[in-house]
């Protein structure tokens, strides 16, 4: 099975208050866009780590285990993904899935990373999110798909909506959906990662709060082109202030004529939309990742 999980970008991001769990409450439009992952997996009643080795070469095996001691060989390919493998979300969705439902076999999983870390655009959320359902058919829906939401939650804050993968309002730490109607296909996007990273935590630590509700909804009914001064992302002004260079990359963006600009998520992306018509040069940002396509 190859799955091809996909990145997002934030349409307006407000900070509204801290929890009393540590997290923060948010106000934000989840938007998918089609910068691609791809994860193929396959069951394995092997255990023998030879045996499983075939088709993963094109870069080192980790053999680790689920929490029932289940074999999970993990190979990763393209852009660097940071940490140790056991820490990998993907391992975690495994074992949060088999906490519920059980297990029928091992696995095998091989992950080929297309959409940068540390760049606010949900990739390791996508991953799991895509294996999480893809799991749940595997097993024959053992659970309702709004329990399968809920159980996205003990993954990650964007999981849930990764599940729904359509345009949707988010609130709470982002995992409380509501779907709306917003459709961009008539776009172009660009997406721009510098090779520094933020750090998620440390952004939030940066960033002030403001209990003032963001009107997002209403907002993003306007033309786009009323969307620059008033669809804002509550991390800028503490990311920008301690790294110029995300945005300066906004600045150029929106000197190129986007129709609307701004960092997704606590960054370090920024995403630009463009005209269909429009022509785009991408050279000033020839040191940085790049992504260029039509919605």
């Amino acid at each position: 099975m190859v799955l091809f999980p996909n990145a997002k970008i934030n349409l307006g991001l407000k900070i509204l208050r801290k929890r009393p769990d540590g997290f923060h409450d948010i106000e934000t439009v989840f938007y998918p866009v089609p910068l691609c992952d791809s994860l193929e997996y396959i069951y394995t009643d092997s255990t023998d780590f030879q045996d499983d080795l075939t088709n993963f070469s094109e870069s080192a095996v980790k053999k680790l285990v689920t929490d029932s001691g289940k074999p999970v060989y993990f190979s990763i390919s393209g852009l660097p993904v940071a940490g140790d493998p056991s820490d990998n979300l993907l391992l975690k969705t495994l074992n949060v899935f088999e906490a519920s439902f059980g297990l029928k076999s091992g696995v095998r999983m091989h992950l080929h990373k297309a959409i940068p870390m540390g760049a606010g655009l949900g990739g390791g959320s996508a991953d799991a999110a895509f294996l999480l359902k893809q799991l749940w058919y595997d097993h024959n829906e053992p659970c309702s798909f709004e329990e399968l939401v809920q159980l996205a939650t003990a993954i990650g804050s964007d999981c849930p909506f990764f599940l729904h993968n359509s345009p949707m309002f988010g609130s709470g730490k982002g995992e409380v959906l509501t779907k709306m109607e917003l459709d961009l296909n008539k776009l172009q996007i660009v997406i721009i990662k510098p090779e520094i990273s933020v750090p998620t935590k440390a952004a939030y630590e940066s960033v002030v709060p403001d209990d003032e509700p963001s009107r997002l909804l209403t907002l993003l009914q306007a033309p786009i082109t009323s969307w620059q001064t008033k669809v804002t992302n509550d991390f800028e002004v503490s990311v920008f202030k301690n790294y110029p260079a995300i945005a300066e990359i906004k600045k150029k963006l929106i000197n190129m004529g986007a129709f609307y600009t701004a960092m997704s998520g606590s960054g370090s992306a920024v995403f630009a939309l463009f005209n269909r018509n429009a022509e785009i040069d991408l050279s000033p940002f020839n040191d940085c990742f790049r992504f260029h396509k039509e919605l």
